[in-house]
């Protein structure tokens, strides 16, 4: 005895639908951690504003190795791995610094090199940090 086309078009569907099941959490939170990636800068902006706000002047931005310079004095041990330059002119420079296996962010005042925050790389999740642990270091643009 044959099945009808129509019979066996729905018994295909309704396996697909079955078998396409067990896919759906996975994109419901790829999805849902593509939008919290989208709105990244805001939350950084808001959480962490105590570590990466600093008074706009009218003063010019002090050159990148003067700041690295001073964040190399939070962790004297540590080797510079990045430089991030200041998105704005309202926000800290950030160097990170490599000390062994550990990782550590320096946010700088970009005005007057003063040190505003020290903390391990691994402390929040939403900054990830990049480059190697060897010299030189990789000087990275937030601006363009």
């Amino acid at each position: 005895m044959r099945a009808s086309r129509k019979a066996v078009y729905r018994a295909v569907w309704h396996w697909l639908f079955y078998a396409g099941l067990p896919g759906l959490p996975f994109l419901v939170m790829l999805s849902a951690t593509g939008s919290l990636y989208l709105v990244k800068d805001e939350i950084n902006g808001s959480l962490f504003a105590y570590r990466t706000r600093v008074p706009a002047r009218a003063t010019p931005l002090l050159e990148p190795d003067r700041l690295i310079f001073n964040g190399m004095q939070a962790a004297p041990d540590a080797v510079p791995v990045s430089y991030t330059d200041p998105p704005t002119s309202e926000t800290s420079a950030l160097v990170t610094l490599a000390s062994g296996d550990h990782r550590i962010l320096v946010h700088l005042d970009p005005y007057t090199a003063t040190c505003s925050t020290v903390w391990p790389a691994t402390e929040n999740s939403w900054w990830s940090c990049t480059g190697s642990t060897a010299s030189p270091i990789s000087v990275r643009s937030r601006t363009g």
